[in-house]
């Protein structure tokens, strides 16, 4: 059986998002913006 809990593929990249880094910090709502698509993207997979 296959890893389940990876829906998408093995060899996929995906860049969620590009934006200006200027701290060492990555902003919390880059990070909940990227969960969320891949949230979507995971979720997409498995239609």
């Amino acid at each position: 059986m296959e890893n389940e809990s990876k829906p998408f593929d093995d060899d996929a990249i995906l860049i969620v998002e590009v934006f200006n880094k200027t701290t060492r910090a990555t902003p919390k709502n880059v990070i909940e913006l990227c969960k969320k698509r891949l949230r979507k993207y995971d979720a997409d997979q498995l239609e």
